[in-house]
C-alpha cells in the first residue's frame, strides 16, 4: 500500500508557494526505495512535452512508515486549459521494489484556477 497526501487538500497553489506532503507505505519489502516528484506535462494536439521539476529519493529500512516532503513551487508554466492544449501539474510517488505508483494532480495558478485559453 502506498498513499500520498498533500497538506493543502484543495491542491491549488500559487507560484512560489510551499507544497507540503506526506507519503505513507506498508509493504512486505525491506529496504524500500521511495521516490517523490513534482512535474508538469502537456496534453492535446501536437507534440507533447513534460518536465520533472523536483525529485527526491529515500532508501528506507522499514517496510512501512511515513515520509514528509516540502518543495517551493516554481513560477511556471501555469496550469492551463485550452481547446488544443492543456498544461497539467502533478505530484507522483513510487516504490521501486513493488512498482507501485500514486499520483495527485495539482493546479499551479495565481488565480486558483487553470488559465483558460479560448484560442489554443
Amino acid at each position: 500500500m502506498l498513499r500520498l497526501e498533500l497538506e493543502d487538500q484543495a491542491a491549488i497553489f500559487r507560484p512560489g508557494a510551499e507544497l507540503r506532503g506526506l507519503v505513507s507505505w506498508d509493504t512486505s519489502e525491506s529496504p524500500v526505495t521511495l521516490a517523490a516528484s513534482l512535474g508538469w506535462y502537456t496534453e492535446g494536439k501536437g507534440d507533447e512535452d513534460s518536465a520533472t521539476v523536483v525529485e527526491q529519493r529515500w532508501r528506507l529500512a522499514n517496510p512501512s512508515g511515513l515520509q514528509k516532503f516540502e518543495w517551493r513551487l516554481p513560477r511556471g508554466p501555469l496550469s492551463a486549459q485550452g481547446k488544443l492544449l492543456r498544461i497539467r501539474w502533478g505530484v507522483e510517488c513510487s516504490i521501486a521494489e513493488t512498482g507501485e505508483v500514486v499520483r495527485l494532480e495539482i493546479v499551479l495558478s495565481p488565480t486558483g484556477l487553470p488559465i483558460a485559453y479560448n484560442n489554443f
